[in-house]
């Protein structure tokens, strides 16, 4: 139970949340028009559903440990390209 609940805590504290919550406003900002940006959005969500599934079956064959590492590291990738991609001067 208390790993299940720091790997809970982990996922919430990492900001993918923040970021798909947020998503049409930045998208929109970055030029995007909000038709398209909430498509963007929606398709984000439909690949965490498939990437979820289709993780939980291969979680037994590959490991949880080596799962969670990746996890982190395909997320500290990916927040940190967007963070790249955003001109400094959007929120200005």
């Amino acid at each position: 139970l208390g790993v299940a609940s720091l790997m809970n805590f982990i996922q919430q504290a990492c900001g993918i949340n923040v970021a798909v919550y947020y998503a049409p406003k930045i998208l929109s900002d970055l030029g995007f028009d909000r038709s398209h940006a909430i498509a963007l959005t929606a398709g984000v969500s439909v690949i965490q559903i498939i990437a979820g599934t289709w993780l939980s079956r291969r979680i037994d064959t590959v490991g949880r440990r080596p799962m969670a590492l990746g996890g982190i590291a395909g997320i500290s990738t990916a927040l940190g390209l967007l963070t790249l991609s955003v001109s400094p001067n959007v929120y200005s």
